[in-house]
């Protein structure tokens, strides 16, 4: 299981998409910018994790985002300015939150 994200772990520019569902990946260990700068992102789900909020910044010059999965962590809460950074996001899921 992935317990820790570092910065620019997934700098591989042609990345479409990222599946870390099912690990014990939490805010804190969300690095900053842990997804930043890769253009080509369109998928990325987080699913079955125990992410109680998004920190800012962790999705930094992702625009081409389009989905982004969040179901079964420990949200409670999310401010859609978490997410002003993603103009191409269509699909928001967040099923099985504490929202």
């Amino acid at each position: 299981m992935i317990p820790y994200i570092r910065p620019g772990t997934f700098r591989v520019l042609t990345l479409q998409t990222i599946n870390l569902e099912n690990n014990k990946i939490t805010k804190e260990t969300l690095a900053h910018e842990a997804f930043s700068n890769l253009p080509n992102l369109s998928g990325l789900y987080l699913s079955s994790n125990m992410v109680t909020d998004i920190l800012p910044f962790t999705f930094t010059n992702v625009p081409n985002l389009r989905q982004l999965m969040l179901n079964k962590n420990r949200l409670h809460y999310i401010k859609s300015s978490k997410f002003i950074d993603l103009p191409e996001l269509r699909s928001l899921w967040l099923i099985s939150n504490q929202i």
